[in-house]
């Protein structure tokens, strides 16, 4: 092992969520494993400190907990390469996201803002944008209670509805948005089972669960070897949501730089990634044929509505104001 390494962290939380829903006019129940496994390594050279962490969250339990080796050994190089990793001049610049960047895009620049409470108050930009282009042909972007093993899964939201997909952006066309049971009557649109609360002390609220966008039909070492002069974007970890002017404001651990489709061994850390959503959007030239919802946490609405959602989906090739 490296030795800068000073310190390695491994996490693992194991949740039973069991849910039974009545009314007068259904009775509902449901059981669902939640963990969260995750390895963090710290590492310092005597001027700086910082960490990486890899794993995921799923539904399961321990017995469908695997990291492979190489995702290990890959950690351990980008928690060193940010020891030296440079400040980045700000600027416009071409850049493929991994999916964890590319969720946390989709969850906080653009998910909170097609949540139709949001929408109803006219919160949101998105109500004036339905049925309107909104980006590049490439994005598809869908809200999925039901993907088998992901961290936000479940079978019936928090009202009884049953859950369901839906269709948030096809074909870079705003289709719909995300509803709770009272958003639903009152806009006029259906409810696929986005109602949720944090405990049955809480009030229901639209919320999102599985939040991606779906993959392409590019090969990633193809997306790389077009990319001229531009970055390559690893670990997005949080951002904040801005609904009424649809802002975008993102971090991300690490960019590698690319040069004529090579890896130059330049990095820069910490990233941000600001813009105007349907700008992003629209940028969006390139989806990547690989799928990943290994990531998740915990959704947070307004200061104290927690619910289990994941983070992920494709890598994808975009133009923003990064710095």
């Amino acid at each position: 092992m490296h030795p800068a390494i000073t310190n390695s962290i491994i996490r693992y939380v194991e949740r039973k969520e069991h849910v039974i829903f009545v009314s007068p006019f259904k009775v509902l129940q449901q059981k669902i494993f939640r963990f969260v496994f995750r390895v963090e390594f710290i590492a310092s050279d005597n001027h700086r400190t910082d960490s990486w962490m890899t794993g995921y969250n799923g539904t399961g339990g321990y017995e469908d907990v695997k990291i492979p080796d190489e995702k290990i050994e890959e950690s351990l190089k980008n928690v060193i390469d940010l020891l030296s990793a440079k400040s980045l001049t700000p600027g416009e610049y071409d850049a493929i996201a991994d999916p964890e960047t590319s969720g946390v895009i989709v969850h906080e620049a653009f998910g909170h803002g097609v949540e139709n409470d949001v929408i109803l108050k006219h919160r949101s930009k998105a109500r004036q944008y339905m049925g309107k282009r909104i980006g590049s042909n490439l994005v598809n972007m869908t809200d999925d209670p039901l993907r088998s093993g992901a961290y936000g899964f479940y079978y019936f939201d928090d009202e009884g509805i049953l859950a369901q997909k839906t269709k948030i952006i096809e074909n870079g066309v705003l289709k719909q948005g995300l509803s709770d049971h009272y958003s639903a009557i009152h806009l006029g649109v259906p409810d696929y089972g986005n109602g949720r609360r944090e405990n049955f002390t809480h009030k229901a609220y639209a919320r999102m669960s599985n939040t991606f966008i779906e993959p392409g039909e590019t090969p990633l070492q193809e997306m790389i070897e077009e990319l001229k002069d531009g970055l390559f974007v690893i670990q997005g970890t949080n951002g904040m949501e801005d609904p009424k002017n649809w802002g975008i404001q993102c971090e991300a651990k690490m960019a590698r730089e690319i040069k004529n489709g090579k890896f130059t061994g330049k990095n820069f850390a910490p990233i941000g990634i600001s813009g105007y959503v349907p700008d992003l959007l629209m940028s969006i030239s390139r989806v990547s044929d690989i799928f990943q919802t290994d990531f998740g946490g915990t959704c947070i609405k307004g200061y104290k509505e927690h619910v289990p959602v994941s983070v992920g989906g494709s890598y994808i090739r975009m133009r923003g104001r990064i710095s």
